[in-house]
């Protein structure tokens, strides 16, 4: 069986309605501010569980995460948006050498995340949409809360998503938990 060794955080691009055929949004860039507290695992070490074995995640460090760019294509004018990019990180106060069989128990808690964010918009002309250059909008120290069931704690197997919803000059942030139910089991 297939086990996630990290969370996922991913970052999702959706124009807000009032844009469709006015304002078009692409080249998005996130970066997370100083102190996010996302970790990545120097090492993988072997854990035998009872009944199964799997590499688990072992002397954590301080991840120095790149710049997710979300590249030049325009984010469709859907409900669904488009995936901008992802970081695949635990969390600080993770526990090192967990064992991913066992069974964990819901907890509410949160966990906050925060990010500078900046993005080109465009002008959509007439009927043809042929986008026209308008402005390179920044937004600083922009906070989202995700409500979790793991109790506040990036885990394994999880998926984190921040919803990024443009709307018009503005923006709006949504964060989810979610099952990371492709490639494998949690």
């Amino acid at each position: 069986v297939f086990r996630h060794m990290t969370a996922r955080v991913r970052f999702v691009g959706i124009r807000s309605e009032v844009m469709y055929r006015r304002i078009g949004v692409n080249n998005v860039t996130i970066t997370m501010a100083d102190g996010h507290g996302l970790m990545v695992p120097g090492r993988f070490v072997w854990h035998n569980g009872a009944n199964a074995c799997a590499y688990v995640a072992d002397g954590l460090a301080l991840a120095t995460l790149g710049t997710v760019n979300g590249g030049a294509e325009m984010i469709p004018a859907t409900a669904a948006g488009r995936t901008l990019g992802s970081y695949y990180v635990l969390q600080e106060g993770s526990m090192e050498g967990y064992d991913p069989f066992e069974t964990v128990s819901e907890e509410a808690g949160e966990i906050t995340l925060k990010m500078n964010i900046e993005a080109d918009l465009w002008y959509l002309s007439g009927d043809s949409g042929e986008p026209t250059f308008y402005t390179r909008k920044r937004w600083e120290n922009q906070e989202v809360t995700i409500e979790t069931t793991t109790g506040g704690v990036m885990r394994p197997g999880y998926e984190y998503v921040v919803n990024i919803t443009f709307n018009n000059e503005s923006i709006i942030l949504q964060g989810l938990q979610k099952g990371w139910e492709d490639g494998g089991v949690h």
